[in-house]
């Protein structure tokens, strides 16, 4: 199957010429539309006072959770999707392109991303001015071994988004060297899985600069599913297992502790009782 290429200027001018967008600023509250029951755990945040408190241990930062747009292996027969090498780490159809544009999240500190290509797709696309896109291949989607989940090597990675028009020098590769790459998808436990994608934010929580506030993780359905699971909650995991399906390139924002515990804000899990009644 051959690749399309499509300039990202031209994409974005095109799409927001006909798509009407509101940009989300920094202190107002970011939605979204996910169907279910409230999920219990994260109502009684306060995080007015979290986000101001001068306590290092109550410190917070804001993530916003992105699953990639559309992929061509989301609108692909059930067949083809299981089986079409053609569909090995495949990018964005024109949906989801549009999807991508119209992420307008402003001031964000960081951009953290799955390293498969539509992630990396909808990164470029939705920030296109962001200075700098850090790859973690933890973020990668996990579970079934379908041809889009294949990782491919870097140097692929970065000739079609190329080709795509996109400016890849945006993309830092640095913390995921080429032999770090697997030559095929990966199946580890459920645990494991569990634990690194945490790690991610734990590391992020630790590691990163005080003046790093407002972060967009670029990644997948299974992976925002996980990173919102608390182990340590039996009905709160039920809950989001049961309830939380994150949509195509819809933000969910979200509470990032000192420890690298995630909670959803109390308007997002407000929208979902709103869905429900």
């Amino acid at each position: 199957m051959k690749r399309t290429s499509t300039p990202a200027t031209a994409v974005r001018r095109d799409i927001r010429a006909r798509t009407p967008s509101t940009t989300v600023t920094p202190r107002k509250s970011h939605t979204t539309s996910t169907k279910g029951a409230s999920i219990s755990r994260a109502a009684a945040i306060t995080p007015r006072k979290l986000l101001h408190s001068t306590d290092t241990e109550l410190r917070c930062r804001t993530v916003y959770l992105i699953r990639h747009g559309q992929s061509k292996g989301q609108v692909a027969p059930e067949h083809d999707r299981r089986f079409d090498e053609s569909l090995t780490d495949c990018g964005l159809t024109d949906l989801g392109k549009e999807q991508a544009a119209n992420i307008l999240l402003s001031e964000i500190d960081l951009i953290v991303c799955s390293p498969l290509t539509r992630a990396l797709q909808t990164a470029l696309i939705a920030f296109p001015k962001h200075s700098k896109i850090v790859c973690n291949y933890d973020l990668r989607e996990v579970g079934s071994m379908i041809p889009e989940n294949l990782p491919r090597k870097i140097h692929e990675v970065q000739a079609d988004l190329q080709e795509w028009g996109l400016d890849v020098s945006q993309i830092d590769f640095e913390s995921q060297k080429p032999d770090q790459w697997p030559n095929r998808h990966e199946t580890p436990p459920k645990v494991v899985r569990r634990d690194r994608i945490r790690d991610v934010f734990v590391r992020l929580a630790e590691k990163l600069p005080h003046d790093i506030d407002r972060i967009a993780v670029i990644c997948h359905y299974h992976v925002i599913r996980t990173a919102l699971s608390d182990p340590f909650d039996a009905k709160q995991s039920r809950d989001i297992q049961k309830n939380l399906h994150p949509k195509n390139a819809e933000p969910i924002r979200c509470l990032l502790h000192a420890d690298g515990r995630l909670q959803m804000f109390p308007e997002e899990l407000h929208s979902l009782d709103a869905t429900q009644s």
